[in-house]
């Protein structure tokens, strides 16, 4: 890594003069993933490329927010496209061939190997074996063997030969290859990555400055991993050229903005003045159609279907969930993310769009249930009113709820009869009335307008969103609003019903006036007293 800042220093501060000799702070923005051998690589690097004078600082994020540089680790589909490669059956009957190494390397490393695990254990076996090859040379400058002359695994006894390390060399890039050269899933690992270096490059075209003046940073450093680099391959469509093996140590991949220089000032100001050179490992990258030299429009259309829109879309498309975000990645333990701050009432985020769907299914049985039990109470026993209890002592008696034997009494003169919106005096009236309660207040038909009214916005709501292209990650957010209106259309449906058909009539025809007090001596043993009763 430090010769690879040497390398650096040499192109881009003494050959192409782009930054000072010396760290100025406009000049350089370091990234590093928050793991201690990407740590320790970038300041490695960073002594290279500035060998004197102050040491440039290195930032980073926990490993819970990084998004960035990591972003696979945090994406809950990637992980299950990995696990759906691990398990095929092509996989499995590949690994299957080579049971017996596969027993050798777990006794050697004291971990049952598995195809779930082969990755990180062949690579541990593949660095010691790397360093065994450091070991056996003797000047710099020597030409190192292919690998540790039968690499011995100290205290355990045990050797795997030339051709054995060979085989496990093979297994972990064909592993590490089927599980990083999906460019669907590339979106996934890369995709934050790609649209910060595109913003970095647009910034620097529009001439971005910071309030104190300062552009974006001439050169931007990430120090990643194997995976991040793989992903950038597979979004760039060479895997299959540069990415059949495993990225070695100090692998780079360089991007450079370069523009044309024009001797007009005028045509110097067009964006199509700047173009876009990719390298990795010192081999240029070509993208699509493009040459070595790629105009930025080009750059930003072919990588386009590689980069989401924001953090935000990047995660509801990994279909992350709350526990996704706090889970264990990589022998760390992941905190509460920015995205997901312990979601709703204690329910993740992608749990809301069935949850939802059962809160609307639930408003239109409580439409219907108050209708059928609190509606009806209230209409039946409204039709008491028109009847007025008799006094004890006086011959007069209250009646019985199922009891019909009323003597009309006028709500407003003592004579006559009445009921709810209608003045009865005679049984015609009373079976107009009856006729009348039936047609308004009829429980089957008001129970079907609710149920049907309810449903039928519902069903109307998820049939124009679903034209619309309402995509299942995104019914969350819908479904809060359709749930909100659902319960203002319920509150207005029961106010309106309960004032229209019960109140406004008792108070119309002066009902509120007539209930009974004490004096009355009331016999309240028997069921059905009045409106003191129904209150």
């Amino acid at each position: 890594m430090k010769d690879l800042g040497v390398y650096l220093r040499k192109k881009y501060v003494i050959t192409d003069k782009l930054v000072h000799p010396e760290y100025h702070r406009e000049d350089l923005y370091a990234r590093s993933s928050d793991v201690d051998r990407c740590l320790m690589s970038g300041y490695s690097l960073l002594k290279g490329l500035y060998p004197t004078g102050d040491s440039p600082p290195v930032h980073t994020v926990s490993q819970n927010e990084e998004f960035l540089l990591r972003g696979y680790e945090h994406c809950h589909k990637y992980h299950q496209f990995v696990e759906s490669v691990l398990s095929s059956d092509e996989m499995l009957s590949t690994l299957a061939k080579e049971t017996p190494l596969f027993h050798k390397m777990s006794r050697m490393t004291g971990v049952e190997v598995s195809v779930r695990n082969v990755k990180p254990v062949t690579d541990a076996i593949i660095v010691g074996d790397e360093l065994a090859v450091q070991s056996t040379r003797t000047t710099k400058h020597q030409p190192l063997p292919p690998h540790g002359a039968e690499f011995n695994a100290t205290g355990v006894g045990l050797t795997l030969t030339n051709d054995e390390m060979t085989r496990v060399v093979a297994i972990r890039n064909n592993v590490n290859y089927a599980m990083k050269s999906d460019r669907k899933m590339a979106r996934l690992m890369v995709g934050n990555l790609l649209r910060e270096l595109l913003e970095r490059i647009a910034q620097e075209i529009q001439g971005s400055k910071d309030s104190i003046g300062h552009g974006p940073p001439k050169i931007s450093l990430y120090f990643a991993h194997d995976t991040t680099l793989m992903g950038l391959l597979t979004a760039m469509g060479v895997v299959d050229v540069y990415g059949r093996e495993e990225p070695p140590f100090a692998s780079r991949m360089e991007i450079e903005l370069l523009e044309l220089e024009r001797m007009d000032s005028i045509s110097k100001l067009s964006s199509n003045n700047y173009f876009v050179r990719i390298s990795f490992n010192g081999k240029m990258i070509r993208l699509g159609e493009c040459q070595e030299l790629c105009p930025v429009s080009s750059v930003a259309q072919y990588l386009s279907p590689m980069i989401p829109s924001s953090l935000v879309a990047w995660s509801l498309e990994c279909e992350n969930s709350q526990s996704d975000l706090d889970g264990d990645v990589g022998g760390s333990r992941d905190g509460v993310s920015e995205l997901h701050d312990r979601g709703y009432m204690g329910l993740d985020w992608n749990e809301w769009s069935t949850m939802a769907m059962v809160l609307s299914v639930v408003l239109v049985m409580m439409n219907v249930m108050f209708d059928h039990v609190v509606v009806q109470y209230f209409f039946e026993r409204a039709k008491l009113l028109g009847t007025q209890p008799k006094r004890k002592g006086s011959g007069m008696e209250t009646p019985s709820r199922g009891s019909h034997n009323f003597e009309p009494v006028s709500p407003l003169n003592g004579g006559g009869g009445g009921t709810i919106g209608n003045s009865i005096g005679d049984d015609g009236g009373m079976q107009d009335a009856s006729r009348n309660s039936n047609l308004w207040c009829g429980v089957t038909r008001r129970s079907m307008c609710c149920g049907l009214a309810s449903g039928g916005f519902i069903a109307m709501s998820f049939v124009f969103l679903v034209a619309f292209g309402v995509e299942w990650n995104e019914w969350p957010s819908v479904c809060f609003v359709i749930v909100s209106i659902i319960t203002m259309e319920a509150m207005l449906m029961v106010g309106v019903t309960m004032y229209t058909k019960c109140l406004k009539p008792m108070d119309d025809y002066g009902t509120y006036g007539r209930i009974p007090t004490d004096d009355w001596n009331v016999d309240w043993s028997v069921d059905g007293g009045g409106v003191s009763d129904t209150i």
